[in-house]
């Protein structure tokens, strides 16, 4: 009877322990980082542009911000506890972060000196220096973000660790640097250097250490690298126009994977890194296409007269705008090109949506 009772005991413990041990496996499988999070955008209604979050399904929708300065470029952490934005409310572009509801604004740097700021004017940008808001990264731990800065008349890249403030340079040369993102391990940074120096071309930077290597002596832009790590996109104009070409990680096999005649740009990789979606003007108007990462299998996935641009992939869905009703409103479909569905419905003027 006392054995018995022994085993009924132990039965139920390692019941209980194997429970909670499967309990905490899966939990640490499961990440936010390859989650859909709600769509961000800048929604520009009556000249002052503030972040929103909608739904995705389009049912509900918040405005975040409420300044008198314009806000732009939100971005969310890569663990979806956060999101970053760029605000002029001080009279200067600055560096903001807050949390997903809109609570708990923190300025976390200038991001243009006193100088220079005369010289920038993003609501008006055939008068001003910079044409958009400079370029920001949130690194993969989501505890750093890689910036642009525009101090002392030079643009450099630099780094600003969330929880301490601290500030490191990444590049301090006259030369003119376009920033790429971090690689998925968060060792490197990509960028361009496009002008300002006897060096020209894309290279990655090790943030925290020394190393600079080139990967391309081609002025490209928008370097971006994929999901997993093996490859990087970007764009080059070495055939006249806009094309997209990857390369490897280390630089070797640069290849052109959009090869049309017509302007190809405005790419985002999906989350497992064998495709692109991207924007096209092959068929005579920007419409958004799917392309595998070897260029071999090109799929147009919107037609109509309109407009489509930024495309966005997250998750098993395509964020992007369009302005088929004049102005551009959000919307998102199946990588297919099926079960579009319209997100905003707002008379004024949505950009620069994330998810």
């Amino acid at each position: 009877m006392l054995i018995n009772r022994k085993l009924k005991i132990n039965y139920y413990f390692y019941f209980f322990l194997f429970t909670v041990i499967s309990i905490l496996i899966f939990s640490g499988c499961s990440t936010t980082a390859g989650t859909q999070k709600d769509p961000i955008y800048i929604l520009n209604e009556d000249g002052n542009p503030e972040v929103y979050i909608s739904s995705t399904d389009g049912e509900s929708e918040k405005r975040l911000t409420n300044s008198d300065g314009n806000e732009y470029s939100p971005k969310w952490s890569p663990d979806g506890k956060s999101i970053a934005f760029i605000s002029d409310r001080n009279e200067k572009l600055q560096l903001w972060v807050m949390d997903p509801k809109g609570e708990n604004e923190q300025l976390l740097v200038d991001l243009i000196g006193e100088d220079e700021q005369s010289l920038v004017d993003l609501q008006n940008p055939e008068k001003s220096i910079i044409k958009k808001p400079p370029d920001f990264f949130w690194a993969p731990d989501s505890e750093r973000i890689s910036y642009v800065s525009f101090f002392n008349n030079q643009i450099d890249l630099r780094v600003i660790d969330l929880s301490t403030k601290t500030v490191l340079p990444v590049t301090k040369s006259p030369a003119t640097e376009e920033l790429g993102n971090w690689s998925p391990d968060g060792e490197w940074i990509v960028f361009t250097v496009k002008s300002g120096s006897n060096k020209l071309g894309i290279f990655k930077k090790n943030p925290l250490g020394v190393d600079e290597i080139e990967l391309s002596n081609d002025i490209g832009s928008q370097p971006r690298w994929c999901p997993k790590g093996i490859k990087i996109a970007f764009i080059s104009k070495r055939d006249g126009h806009e094309e997209i070409y990857t390369m490897d990680k280390n630089g070797e096999n640069e290849e052109n994977i959009s090869t049309n005649d017509s302007v190809d740009n405005d790419f985002s990789w999906s989350p497992d890194g064998k495709r692109l979606t991207f924007i096209s003007e092959r068929d005579d108007n920007p419409e958004v296409y799917i392309t595998t990462v070897d260029g071999l299998e090109k799929v147009r996935l919107t037609s109509n007269s309109a407009s489509e641009s930024n495309p966005v992939w997250s998750g098993d869905r395509i964020l992007f705008l369009s302005d088929s009703d004049g102005d551009n409103d959000l919307y998102s479909m199946k990588p297919d090109g099926t079960d579009q569905l319209r997100i905003t419905t707002t008379e004024g003027e949505e950009s620069e949506p994330n998810w």
